[in-house]
């Protein structure tokens, strides 16, 4: 590959990268931008120290986390762990699916 076409190639993901985060929602942006920033520091203190702080892997965990609420892929993300903690919290679904707190 030449670099001319190694440029074009670069310059047609970032364009694509430009025109997918225009779509998001700021919240989105909030959670990808946030998530990078954190993966980004995770990587240099394993570089550099070669291990992690706990609280890094809490902050690994949030973003985790952050990122599944919005952009999961499919039944096979974490919906149904969440309908399983809603059940486990004394919540139950009524008519019309929706979901209230059960009477102690």
């Amino acid at each position: 590959m030449s670099n001319t076409e190694w440029i074009e190639q670069r310059t047609a993901k970032w364009n694509d990268a430009l025109i997918s985060r225009k779509h998001m929602t700021q919240e989105q942006l909030e959670a990808l931008n946030g998530a990078m920033e954190i993966m980004k520091d995770c990587l240099f203190m394993l570089h550099e120290m070669q291990d992690l702080y706990l609280s890094d892997v809490r902050k690994l965990q949030d973003a985790h986390n952050k990122l599944c609420e919005f952009f999961t892929t499919g039944p096979e993300d974490h919906a149904e762990y969440l309908l399983d903690q809603l059940e486990e919290h004394g919540f139950s679904q009524g008519k019309g699916g929706l979901w209230s707190q059960n009477d102690k």
